[in-house]
């Protein structure tokens, strides 16, 4: 109704004498106030370069295809004509429905929270701020129907509270919580026992987790046990450190006494084998025998006397030879013996550990 009693007043003009520019310039403008933006355009275009009508006739078209939702071919005509008129706050409201329809909704609701009450930019972020809740919602229910908990719990979260995602946060902590558990019994059974012992132990009061750390404690211990009665020079250092740690063990003091006796210096001896150390072991008469470290192979060290000797007078060397290898010992001025590190310690006379380096 209004089109038609604005277009009454131009048609009478045009029927009783031919209209002016200015004429078609004024109509145009009450086309533009009254939202026929198409014959705006076209009135406009009409008028060539009369005063601003060229940057009225893009800014009008422009206005057209924001109304039937040609978002781009609305940028395009604002860009043209900006800064001209509102086509600066246009092109911020395009961008505000752009991000819209491509589902960048936070974008969307920042952009439109900024135009205040521009074009119906207040409807826009009261959609939004329903929309994006709601959103999240989907995600995390979707995330939860894949198992992915924790971050189904991460966007639950983030909503405080809205809709249902308080009751929905709660499961997500149960099933965390339950798949903690049963990855904390898988390593249990698979004899993980340490790791095993700290999973439970982060679980808290939940469950039975308390009581199973100290099923995991107590299977450490037989392991330990079991452990130390194979020891040998390759694993001797690894079970000092397990010993050194539960010191809640009531064996673990004396335990780590015995392996430091034994294997304390030669595992010193077998680190240091690259340096060739020397080391002070068995005597001749009251005389102690000097060697050189030549060689560790895994527990097995060669020793070279560093004394000329006449092999009778190599009186002790306190090391359990077989008959045969102590006949080929005295068989030359300067022997050469194999260790095995893992059979002898060396140790002085009062079974303190000793220390051969020279």
């Amino acid at each position: 109704m209004k089109r038609i009693l604005l277009l009454f007043p131009l048609l009478m003009c045009l029927c009783s004498c031919t209209p002016s520019t200015p004429d078609y310039y004024h109509h145009a403008q009450l086309y533009l106030g009254n939202g026929d933006y198409e014959s705006a355009a076209l009135l406009f275009t009409q008028l060539g370069e009369y005063e601003d009508a060229a940057d009225y006739a893009l800014y009008c078209a422009a206005l057209n295809a924001l109304k039937h939702d040609q978002l781009a071919l609305a940028r395009a005509n604002m860009e043209l004509v900006a800064p001209f008129k509102s086509s600066q706050r246009y092109l911020r409201y395009i961008a505000a429905r752009e991000a819209e329809a491509n589902g960048n909704l936070e974008e969307a609701l920042g952009f439109f929270r900024s135009l205040g009450s521009f074009e119906d930019s207040l409807t826009h972020v009261q959609s939004l701020q329903e929309a994006i809740p709601q959103r999240d919602l989907a995600h995390a229910r979707a995330l939860m129907g894949a198992d992915r908990w924790e971050q189904a719990l991460a966007v639950l979260e983030a909503l405080n509270g809205y809709g249902e995602s308080a009751e929905l946060a709660e499961r997500c902590r149960e099933e965390i919580t339950r798949s903690a558990y049963d990855q904390a019994m898988q390593l249990y059974e698979s004899g993980q026992y340490a790791q095993a012992m700290a999973a439970f132990e982060a679980l808290g009061d939940v469950l039975d987790a308390p009581a199973r750390a100290r099923m995991c404690r107590g299977a450490m211990y037989d392991q330990l046990e079991e452990d130390y009665a194979a020891a040998s020079l390759s694993t001797a250092q690894e079970l000092m450190d397990r010993y050194a740690e539960m010191e809640d063990y009531f064996d673990s003091p004396l335990r780590l006494r015995d392996l430091q006796q034994h294997y304390a210096a030669n595992l010193r001896l077998a680190a240091a084998a690259h340096a060739r150390p020397y080391v002070s072991f068995g005597t001749s008469g009251d005389a102690p025998l000097l060697w050189r470290v030549s060689m560790v192979e895994g527990s097995q060290a060669t020793l070279l006397c560093q004394s000329s000797l006449r092999p009778a007078t190599i009186t002790d060397l306190s090391y359990p030879f077989t008959p045969d290898e102590e006949a080929a010992i005295v068989l030359f001025e300067h022997p050469r013996l194999v260790i095995d590190l893992d059979r002898y310690a060396f140790t002085q006379g009062n079974g303190t550990p000793a220390d051969p380096f020279r």
